[in-house]
């Protein structure tokens, strides 16, 4: 009987902890503990913000002075033809223009012309008036609304024009003679002026009185004799609506819009 042969000792020890690993390695495996666990959530990205509502509506924001019209920014020259037709085309389809009282600022060394240009775009967007924001004689800031839609003109309808040499003429918007009021030291005679104007419309049935001025007078002396006459600095007057004419007219002849 051939003799029983035995593994060295060291080999068999090394087999046995070989077995051992493998045994744990696969009770890790079936670790029914690791199937149960929770899964990590991931990392998440905030959600961006709302966009910003948009800002509402404004009036356009309208500067007048001798060398242009500036509307939001823009620039109008008042060197090229048709000023009106040119300002008109700026602030069309801007909001609060149609059918609304618009307002803009206006220096008082601004020629007339350059006043009621402003005013014709207006009439051409169907505005309903326009204010116009002017330093007074005191420095001041005064303000004198222009009627763009307005009633009819009566005959009567007091009419008040600064001549070219400082004078005021004041006549019925039919026509007739009209009375002169001679320029003063200091400038055209806004007292005299003024009450003649508030004494004619006292005796007409109409809201409405018109305002010229020579074409190369500045804004100033007309809308000085406005603010006088209806009222805004001392005495009163029956037509509160004031009309700017487009052209300035001929004393004592009928006056058209």
């Amino acid at each position: 009987m051939a003799p029983s042969r035995s593994l060295p000792r060291s080999l068999l020890s090394a087999r046995l902890a070989f077995v051992a690993l493998a045994i744990l390695a696969a009770g890790a495996a079936c670790d029914p503990n690791e199937a149960t666990k929770p899964a990590q959530p991931e990392a998440s990205t905030p959600p961006p913000p709302p966009p910003k509502p948009p800002a509402p509506p404004t009036a356009p924001t309208i500067v007048v002075d001798e060398a242009s019209c500036t509307i939001d920014g823009e620039v109008v020259s008042f060197g090229a033809a048709d000023a009106a037709g040119r300002i008109a085309a700026v602030l069309a389809g801007k909001p609060f223009v149609e059918g609304e009282v618009v307002s803009f600022d206006a220096s008082r060394d601004t020629r007339t012309p350059k006043i009621a240009a402003v005013v014709q775009a207006l009439k051409k967007l169907k505005a309903k008036a326009a204010v116009v924001k002017t330093a007074k004689r005191d420095s001041t800031m005064g303000q004198l609304q222009l009627a763009i839609e307005h009633p009819a003109i009566a005959d009567c309808s007091a009419t008040g024009m600064v001549n070219k040499d400082g004078s005021i003429a004041v006549w019925p918007a039919s026509g007739g003679g009209a009375k002169r009021f001679t320029r003063g030291f200091a400038g055209p005679d806004m007292t005299l002026g003024s009450q003649a104007v508030q004494k004619l419309s006292s005796g007409c049935d109409s809201a409405v009185w018109l305002l010229a001025a020579d074409d190369t007078l500045p804004w100033a002396l007309p809308y000085d004799l406005a603010l006088a006459a209806i009222g805004t600095e001392g005495g009163a007057m029956r037509a509160g609506v004031t009309v700017l004419l487009a052209a300035p007219p001929v004393a004592g002849r009928k006056v058209s819009e």
